[in-house]
């Protein structure tokens, strides 16, 4: 998608039969902060696993990387 955003998407299951989808995106606002969302579903309507997520990343730094920038 380009050097700030991404995306990604998957199937996955469990031990017993049970299949679901994700997928998401991620957007990188700074070198050091990145913001995402993702949802999921159940592949079966028995099964009834969805989800919405947003999350956000932070990178801190130590002081060894402070002085280098």
């Amino acid at each position: 998608m380009g050097t700030r955003a991404g995306n990604r998407a998957y199937q996955y299951g469990q031990t017993r039969p049970k299949h679901n989808l994700s997928a998401g995106l991620e957007y990188l606002l700074t070198n050091d902060l990145q913001l995402d969302a993702i949802a999921g579903f159940s592949v079966f309507k028995s099964e009834s696993d969805n989800f919405v997520a947003l999350g956000v990343a932070y990178r801190f730094k130590n002081k060894q990387q402070y002085r280098q920038s």
